[in-house]
């Protein structure tokens, strides 16, 4: 049984889950920045902000907006 130590990309995400009404109701907790179009989102409370440009090692730590 041969182990990977390459790491995974997390799960893409549905733009559906990432609603402000759905983000106050608890998905903040599983869902506080996305990758949306190739830019880092962050969520501030009352709606999602733009940070900066997603870097390679970025896809690894934060899951990618499907639509």
């Amino acid at each position: 049984m041969q182990i990977s130590n390459e790491l995974k990309k997390p799960e893409p995400v549905n733009a559906r889950e990432l609603s402000n009404v759905k983000m106050s109701n608890g998905n903040v907790e599983l869902f506080p920045r996305v990758i949306d179009d190739g830019m880092i989102k962050d969520w501030i409370g009352m709606g999602w902000v733009i940070d900066v440009a997603a870097k390679e090692e970025d896809y690894y730590k934060y899951p990618k907006v499907k639509r």
